[in-house]
């Protein structure tokens, strides 16, 4: 029978949300970033204001680990915080292949530390 994933035995993902959680001073709040990591699996989608709340609540540095890993975590070199946009959000369009999906997203969190 093969397991499937969760986020709570993905050792490394959970290693970085406790590390920001310890971080944000609050380590129960640790469970919203659960939340919002579960959300992005089952949808594999991104939005930008999941990524604003990573970055003001757990003091994830993201957007800026997506511009310096661009080329592997969006397939493309972009040079700046506001070019990560447009790789957000639905899958719409003649580049929908390349929007950020949940599996570059959590290499990209667990690389930010």
């Amino acid at each position: 029978m093969k397991d499937e994933y969760t986020i709570e035995n993905d050792y490394p993902l959970m290693e970085s949300i406790n590390h920001y959680a310890k971080i944000s001073n609050n380590d129960d709040y640790r469970y919203k970033f659960i939340e919002i990591m579960k959300r992005i699996e089952a949808e594999d989608v991104v939005f930008l204001s999941d990524l604003l709340l990573l970055e003001t609540e757990f003091k994830c540095p993201i957007r800026v680990q997506l511009v310096k890993g661009s080329v592997f975590y969006l397939r493309e070199q972009i040079s700046r915080i506001s070019e990560v946009n447009r790789f957000l959000g639905r899958r719409i369009g003649k580049n929908g292949d390349r929007k950020l999906d949940f599996n570059h997203l959590r290499n990209a969190i667990n690389a930010t530390w």
